[in-house]
């Protein structure tokens, strides 16, 4: 009995002693009226570790820190008052997270999604070439269909193909071509818009604008489904402007055998080589860029939403702590009885088999 009387005694001085402590911040820093009033017992302390504004109020977030880690967390304050709604802190974790994930935003990166959303604006530079290259190939088939050899029924294409079955093969792979290329051109203005949105955000976030968390995030959410659309739709493209380059190129080689007839037919084969493979290094080089950036993105979502959760729960931690409080020290003298109770028992078995 002495025992546990001295055991309850000294966890009690524990429990005073960490109140005291408590109520005497080890961090005065925290700035916030109300901060040091919303302690519980076995705080060691808190300090302001954020301070974000939107919708025209400010908010001081307060971290406090706790013998038990359970029991650590965050405390929102506006103008002094604390925060106790829960959709109102939600929305004050969230804003939070943007705060953060700004911060570690890389100055180069989002210089590169600038540099990217303007290329991807003047896309029609890119595909200006192709589009020229098909048209001028298209132009000469159809001469060649729609002329032939002297005193002859047959077209000079029916000529061509049929010594050269591959050049059938180009011309099929042209109405493909120039499909790929117009939906390619409308995704990439698909992504103009959504990488102006993100800047804009990125932006507004850093000069410490006012912003919409929740509907911001989503237009971020949407701009990473939208860059891997073009993404594949890149990749697309890519493959048809270089298959067709190389077909067109194997195409005028065996042309280019069958002397200056063959090197007359074979001439706009040969021409548009260079223009579809130049244009497919410039699809790859913005997939590439796009590919990067949206890595960012999702990056950027991911800080977000991950110290978001963080907070929130911090704060969730805190509005019940004075009863959590409660449970841990019952749970914690029921362990203790619980063990000097079994100690009791032990002892007494030694005795009675002594």
């Amino acid at each position: 009995m002495r025992r546990r009387t001295i055991a309850a005694v000294v966890f009690a001085s524990l429990l005073l002693g960490a109140a005291a402590v408590a109520s005497n911040p080890l961090d005065a820093n925290s700035g916030t009226v109300d901060a040091a009033g919303h302690t519980v017992a076995l705080d060691l302390g808190h300090e302001k570790v954020d301070e974000v504004e939107f919708d025209g109020r400010s908010y001081d977030v307060v971290r406090y820190r706790n013998l038990l880690p359970w029991l650590s967390g965050y405390e929102f304050f506006r103008n002094g008052a604390r925060v106790t709604d829960a959709d109102e802190a939600r929305e004050v974790a969230r804003v939070v997270g943007w705060s953060r994930a700004a911060a570690e935003l890389d100055v180069d990166d989002v210089e590169e999604m600038e540099e990217l959303q303007r290329r991807a604006e003047a896309v029609e530079s890119v595909v200006a070439p192709a589009y020229s290259a098909v048209e001028t190939l298209r132009g000469h088939v159809e001469t060649l269909q729609d002329n032939g050899p002297p005193l002859s029924e047959r077209s000079y294409w029916d000529v061509a193909t049929e010594l050269y079955p591959q050049m059938e093969l180009v011309d099929d792979g042209l109405q493909v071509l120039e499909d790929e290329l117009e939906r390619w051109t409308r995704s990439a203005g698909d992504v103009s818009e959504a990488l102006d949105d993100v800047v804009s955000t990125y932006r507004a976030v850093e000069a410490g604008e006012e912003f919409r968390a929740d509907d911001d995030l989503e237009r971020v959410r949407d701009a990473t489904e939208t860059m891997w659309a073009f993404q594949e739709r890149s990749a697309t493209v890519e493959a048809a402007l270089r298959q067709t380059s190389e077909r067109s190129a194997s195409t005028a080689e065996e042309l280019e055998g069958a002397g200056a007839v063959g090197g007359w037919v074979a001439e706009p084969f040969r021409s548009i080589e260079g223009s579809l493979a130049e244009s497919a290094d410039e699809v790859e080089e913005l997939r590439g860029m796009v590919e990067r950036q949206r890595g960012n993105v999702l990056g950027f979502v991911s800080t977000v939403e991950s110290e978001e959760a963080s907070v929130s729960s911090g704060w969730s931690r805190r509005q019940n702590a004075g009863a959590r409080l409660l449970a841990s020290v019952a749970a914690l003298l029921l362990l203790l009885s619980a063990v000097v109770t079994g100690y009791r028992y032990r002892r007494r078995v030694r005795e009675q088999l002594a």
